[in-house]
């Protein structure tokens, strides 16, 4: 049987900041997720043709104080995202998807994807 100081359940981007962070700090962990990928909410598939799609977390918005110092920390690369207009959304894949009006300005998405 082994030891850590610090164990974290799950892989998203939670989990893995904090696992980037003990790193730093030279603070022994163990992660543990229950699928076969890590990433949780965020999850990039490539379609047969080539396209990469994002199945789950894509934009974000600058209010999200503690998610912009952690990409401008990695040097992540942000790209704005046109959201002024029309926009179908599907809540669920059950459910219809319905034209919803958005002025929501200032959104981002990372470049090259999530």
């Amino acid at each position: 049987m082994t030891s850590t100081d610090v164990i974290i359940v799950g892989a998203g981007l939670t989990g893995l900041t904090l696992a980037r962070n003990l790193t730093e700090q030279g603070i022994d962990f163990l992660v543990l997720e229950g699928r076969e990928r890590v990433g949780g909410r965020i999850h990039s598939v490539e379609t047969q043709c080539g396209a990469v799609v994002e199945m789950g977390a894509t934009w974000f918005f600058p209010r999200f104080n503690n998610l912009l110092k952690l990409l401008k920390k990695l040097k992540v690369e942000l790209s704005e995202q046109y959201s002024i207009g029309h926009t179908m959304y599907e809540s669920h894949a059950r459910m219809q998807a319905r034209k919803i009006k958005s002025s929501e300005g200032d959104l981002f998405r990372i470049k090259g994807g999530t």
